[in-house]
């Protein structure tokens, strides 16, 4: 069982800021009494999701600490991404593919994307506006999934921009996504 004082110093740290490490035998205590919550059907421990993106910012001590949190049974599954090639991993002089190290590399299932297509862009716009923007007229928003090739994050903010482009009476929107 927990003692209090381990509980109210965790409580206390969780809302003063402090980030000192969890003390060996509170963690111990606290991964006692979960195993004996689950033996006895009361909890149940569903592992989440890690997302990290810009993966290659991290440094080799945070590469080692993921790995080592992965060997765990309940580790959640771990999703990364970069658009990083064969680069330095920080902290260390050695370089290697999306700059992750090679043992953790060779971990993962690697997906790669592709850039969407003029069609795809304007199949994406079509749907937002069609739910959120019914108003946008469709040559305004042809004009606008022109330019946007270059990158899907903006897609999600050109239905208002061409919404307002729409509502100030302009038929046609500028090729740059910006001005849009």
């Amino acid at each position: 069982m927990l003692s209090p004082p381990a509980v109210i110093q965790g409580f206390l740290a969780l809302f003063s800021g402090d980030t000192g490490e969890i003390r060996h035998e509170v963690r111990e205590q606290i991964d006692t009494k979960v195993a004996e919550w689950r033996e006895e059907g009361k909890a149940e421990i569903v592992p989440g999701v890690l997302f990290i993106d810009e993966v290659h910012m991290l440094d080799i001590e945070c590469f080692s600490f993921l790995n080592r949190a992965l060997e765990n049974d309940m580790a959640p599954v771990l999703v990364v991404a970069t658009n990083r090639g064969i680069t330095k991993i920080r902290g260390t002089q050695y370089k290697s593919p999306h700059g992750i190290p090679i043992d953790l590399l060779d971990r993962l299932l690697i997906i790669s994307t592709e850039p969407y297509t003029e069609k795809e862009i304007r199949l994406i716009l079509d749907i937002r506006c069609a739910f959120y923007y019914p108003e946008v007229l469709s040559v305004a928003l042809s004009s606008c999934s022109d330019g946007l090739l270059s990158t899907s994050r903006v897609v999600p903010s050109t239905p208002p921009l061409a919404v307002a482009g729409a509502r100030r009476k302009m038929w046609r929107c500028p090729r740059t996504p910006r001005s849009c």
